[in-house]
Parts: structure tokens; C-alpha cells; sequence
């Protein structure tokens, strides 16, 4: 009896969410649009940080602070205990001209939101929205994070780390937009979705000297030893490769910065 009681009261919650979810719905839609027409680069969002953090203050029982530089991390404690459940949106643009003519387009030139972070912080402002509502009901924390500098490698999660962003966190969901994707569904893939990415450099010295000395060894030729591991590579299996298995994690390639 007991168990068919519980049941009962779960589903009853499950229609209850989708009704909340269904009340904020127009109004991720409303920051979603408000953020797109605002971008700003990678460690420059103090307005979209300001309005991140205006809204999370607005909610009830949601705790604000700032880890690192622009970053807002939000922390709300349910009246039981349980695990730290966190879920993680970036908000930074790109360096990239809109010329698309929607009502809500870039106002901010040679800067996009062109990788759905707009969306990804409108959909954890609204995941707060909901769950600030059913605080009572909670076990455990649940702690939003929203991620600066996400678009700069190695971005701004070393420095929310340090901060103390991830303290005590037992999970943490994230989510990313994906234009293949139909609309309405949910992908997801047990092991690794997105890859991260970093940055190493490589240094070769070289040595002057005549042309012809490199038959003797009197000089190096440094262009043509850079172009070795270039070569090598991307001749490797993994690079080859790439095209056929888009969603592998070691995909090394080179360039300038």
C-alpha cells in the first residue's frame, strides 16, 4: 500500500512539473532572445552576468555568487539532506558578425551568440525558476552553474574549480544545443557527447648556416622539422578518421593562434 501511495504522489508531481515548465516556457523564450540580442566575448559578460544574476536573486531560497571573474553560481538547498546535484550552462558569444535580420539579432557588432549558449543559460534560468518553486520538496542541493569563458580555451571552468564552484558536487548535468538534432528530442550517449578542447605548443630550434651545411650537419633546417609531427599527425589514425567517427574525443589537429 504504501509503495502504490508513493507512486501515486510521484506522477502527481510529474504533472505538476510539466505545468510549471509549461508556465516559464515564454519566458526562457524571452531571455533566450534578450541574451541573443546582447552577446558579449569570452571573460567580457559583466551585462549578461548583472542579468543572470538579477534573475537568480529574484527566485526564493536561491543563494548568489561569483567564483571567478564574471561566472554566477547559484545554490539551492532543499530542506532534507542528499546528494549535490549540479547542472552547468555557459553564456559567452563569439567573435562573429549576425546578418540574419530576426527582431532579436546581435545589437553588439562582430559579436554572436552562434553556439547556443543563449539558449543554454535561458534553459538553466528557467530549470531554477521551476525548482525554486518545489524548493520544499527537494533533498539535497541543487547548484547552477554558469560558466564564463567557456569559448576560450582552456576557458573559465579552471578558475570557477578553484573558486570553489564544484565543492562537495556528487553529479553534474550539462546540456548543449545541436542543429542536427530534430526538434523536441533529447540525445544523449552513455559515455562522451562534446569534445574539449586545449591548447599546447610546440617549440623547434633551429640553427643557420649555408644551405649546403645540412649535409653536414653544420645547420637545421627548423621550417621543415616543424613539419614533421604536423605531417605525422595528421596522417595518424585518429585525424584520418575523423570524418567517419565526428564524435571521438582525440582528434589532435594544428594551427596558429
Amino acid at each position: 500500500m504504501a509503495e502504490a501511495v508513493v507512486a501515486r504522489k510521484d506522477r502527481a508531481m510529474d504533472r505538476n512539473i510539466d505545468g510549471i515548465i509549461d508556465g516559464v516556457a515564454d519566458q526562457v523564450v524571452a531571455w533566450r532572445r534578450h541574451m541573443h540580442a546582447n552577446p558579449e566575448l569570452s571573460f567580457e559578460e559583466y551585462e549578461t552576468s548583472k542579468f543572470i544574476t538579477s534573475i537568480l536573486e529574484g527566485l526564493e531560497g536561491i543563494e548568489v555568487s561569483h567564483p571567478s571573474g564574471t561566472s554566477v553560481v547559484g545554490r539551492l538547498r532543499g530542506k532534507r539532506p542528499g546528494p549535490v546535484i549540479a547542472i552547468r550552462a555557459d553564456f559567452d558569444a563569439l567573435p562573429i558578425s549576425e546578418d540574419t535580420g530576426l527582431p532579436f539579432a546581435s545589437k553588439n557588432e562582430g559579436v554572436m551568440h552562434a553556439c547556443g549558449h543563449d539558449g543554454h543559460t535561458s534553459i538553466l534560468l528557467g530549470a531554477a525558476k521551476v525548482l525554486s518553486g518545489m524548493r520544499d520538496d527537494l533533498q539535497g542541493e541543487i547548484r547552477f552553474l554558469f560558466q564564463h569563458g567557456e569559448e576560450t580555451p582552456p576557458g573559465g571552468a579552471r578558475g570557477m574549480i578553484e573558486g570553489g564552484a564544484m565543492d562537495g558536487v556528487d553529479r553534474v548535468i550539462g546540456l548543449h544545443l545541436w542543429s542536427p538534432i530534430e526538434i523536441g528530442t533529447v540525445m544523449v550517449n552513455p559515455t562522451r557527447v562534446m569534445a574539449a578542447c586545449d591548447i599546447f605548443r610546440i617549440e623547434v630550434k633551429g640553427k643557420g648556416g649555408h644551405n649546403i651545411g645540412k649535409l653536414g650537419g653544420w645547420c637545421v633546417h627548423s621550417l621543415l622539422s616543424a613539419a614533421v609531427p604536423n605531417r605525422a599527425f595528421e596522417r595518424s589514425l585518429v585525424s584520418a578518421e575523423c570524418s567517419r567517427y565526428p564524435l571521438r574525443a582525440d582528434v589532435p589537429d594544428f594551427g596558429r593562434r
